[in-house]
């Protein structure tokens, strides 16, 4: 509900430009910390990432927007992925990912495609990227050492 109000017109604009104001920053750092969760926060995160834009009006209306509809786009693509996609798959994933769920997301997508290459790092959320940047970019020069090899 709260997302339709979002992109009604001309209630999600008062909402997004007055009502949501007070709360917003206090909101951004719940999902802040939710989103890196069972981790800590990195120190100055919040400013150094930039963060509070997620909070702009125009940010949580396309937020809105793509939440909608992303459950109907992944599905309708999901039979796809095994036809289509022809380059090795790498994927960096927390277990403990409360966003994306690592054992249909991930686990699903290694299943799925032959090619994939599937780290999943224990006690680590939504953001395993920051947890490791490291493993990160172990994952894509692997992908890209096996594209490099794949026959054009």
């Amino acid at each position: 509900r709260l997302r339709a109000l979002l992109l009604n017109e001309p209630r999600g604009g008062v909402f997004t430009h007055v009502v949501t104001r007070p709360f917003a920053a206090a909101a951004v750092r719940a999902g802040m910390a939710n989103a890196f969760a069972p981790s800590p926060v990195p120190e100055r995160y919040f400013e150094t990432a930039a963060v509070a834009r997620a909070a702009e009006p125009r940010a949580m209306k396309a937020n809105a927007h793509d939440i909608i509809v992303l459950k109907r786009e992944v599905t309708a693509r999901q039979d796809r992925y095994a036809r289509e996609l022809r380059l090795p798959i790498a994927v960096l994933s927390g277990e403990d990912d409360s966003v994306v769920y690592t054992s249909i997301h991930s686990q699903g997508l290694k299943s799925a495609l032959p090619d994939t290459r599937l780290e999943v790092l224990p006690g680590v959320g939504h953001l395993p990227h920051e947890a490791r940047p490291d493993l990160l970019r172990e994952l894509v020069d692997w992908a890209a050492a096996r594209a490099a090899r794949e026959p054009g």
